[in-house]
């Protein structure tokens, strides 16, 4: 039989129980790291959701009045999207001019345009019909203005107005034209 010092096997029976202690507080360690690391992102994603949820809930309640609020419409081939704030300035076509100047070609609108000078809503010439006359026609064919009778010519050759309908359509126009106007960046700004 041999003797160990009392004093060394107490010392190692006591380093034996250390290192337990030591692995069994870094597995700890080790575990609850990695329930951070799992649970840090769905806490991020909880911590955005609460400071968001104002902000995206009013977007969201707010999203049908913004779609609401354009309107595709067709102008000689060039679809353009507009603000239905228009209709509240009285400027929103109807569907028949909304049909008249998807029609047209942009020499037509150019046409149709000059008459926003005309107070009458009337162009008379001398020239003869036969040279005016093409000029109008597709005006004329979208229903946007008439001929005059030979009784509205007065001294004139040739002459056409607009109908209603054309009225109603430039007055559309001008209030595009206008609306693209004011979102134009002021010089300054």
């Amino acid at each position: 039989m041999t003797t160990e010092p009392v004093g060394q096997q107490a010392t190692t029976e006591q380093g034996g129980g250390t290192d337990a202690a030591v692995a069994t507080l870094a597995g700890t360690i080790t575990a609850v790291t990695d329930l951070v690391r799992a649970s840090v992102w769905p806490a991020i994603v909880l911590i955005m959701l609460a400071v968001f949820w104002g902000p995206a809930h009013s977007a969201m309640d707010q999203l049908p009045e913004v779609l609401g609020r354009t309107k595709t419409v067709t102008i000689a081939g060039l679809t353009l999207e507009i603000d239905s704030r228009l209709e509240a300035l009285g400027v929103e076509p109807s569907a028949e001019t909304e049909a008249a100047l998807a029609a047209l070609t942009s020499t037509d609108v150019a046409r149709l345009m000059s008459f926003s000078s005309a107070l009458s809503g009337t162009r008379r010439s001398h020239d003869p019909a036969e040279m005016i006359r093409p000029l109008y026609v597709g005006l004329i064919d979208a229903g946007l203005v008439k001929e005059l009778s030979p009784a509205e010519l007065d001294d004139f050759s040739y002459g056409v107005s607009l109908t209603v309908q054309g009225r109603e359509a430039v007055t559309f126009l001008n209030g595009v034209v206008g609306a693209f106007v004011a979102e134009l960046p002021k010089p300054g700004a």
